[in-house]
């Protein structure tokens, strides 16, 4: 980070350098976050077909925030984000409660800067409001049997598409992952969370294909 700031007060300018390793964020992260703290309450309304809208109000604790520093990202830091807490769904839509707590893996973009102070202070900071988030995965459900379990007891083989720095699928590999033994490929045409628009004659084509 390079700030130059002009001291009106003393009739001149000075500039300072801060350097910070990714070792350091982490363990300043850690020392922050200790057992966890507490976000927000969010409340989110999916259009679910043939159901209609259907309201799910999520409490989160965060647990764990690391950051990587790469050269594509452009000065922004590349945060991964996990979280763990209760959805409870809302009005009248018919479902079952989940048997235990969610826990969520966000991948965040998200520009550190400095903040100077009227005392000659100043404070690295993230600017959270202008963040770019990329994708948010549900690793697990608390009570529900993780894929590597249901994997070794139903005999089957779990793939998945891997996702781009943008949150669209990465489809080089896709003809790898598809072969005659695949029974089912699964999924969904547009993403409600980073609103991306999967290309859906291409899939079903190299479904098709094989």
């Amino acid at each position: 980070m390079d700030e130059v700031s002009d001291r009106g007060d003393k009739g001149g300018k000075y500039a300072f350098s801060i350097t910070l390793a990714e070792e350091f964020l982490n363990e300043m992260s850690r020392s922050g976050i200790g057992d966890g703290f507490s976000a927000a309450e969010v409340v989110h309304t999916l259009e679910l077909p043939m159901m209609g809208p259907m309201e799910l109000k999520v409490g989160l604790t965060i647990t764990e925030v690391t950051f990587q520093m790469r050269e594509e990202d452009q000065g922004r830091l590349h945060a991964t984000v996990r979280a763990e807490g209760a959805v409870q769904v809302l009005g009248e839509v018919p479902m079952q409660p989940l048997p235990g707590a969610a826990h969520l893996r966000a991948e965040v973009l998200v520009a550190p800067h400095v903040e100077l102070r009227e005392d000659g202070s100043f404070a690295a900071v993230l600017d959270l409001v202008n963040c770019e988030m990329l994708s948010v995965t549900l690793e697990r459900i608390a009570g529900v049997e993780t894929t590597s379990i249901m994997q070794e007891q139903l005999g089957f083989t779990l793939r998945y598409v891997p996702v781009t720095d943008q949150g669209t699928l990465d489809l080089s590999g896709l003809g790898d992952l598809l072969t005659t033994r695949t029974k089912i490929f699964s999924f969904v045409h547009a993403s409600n969370v980073v609103g991306t628009i999967n290309p859906v004659k291409e899939l079903v084509a190299a479904a098709r294909a094989v």
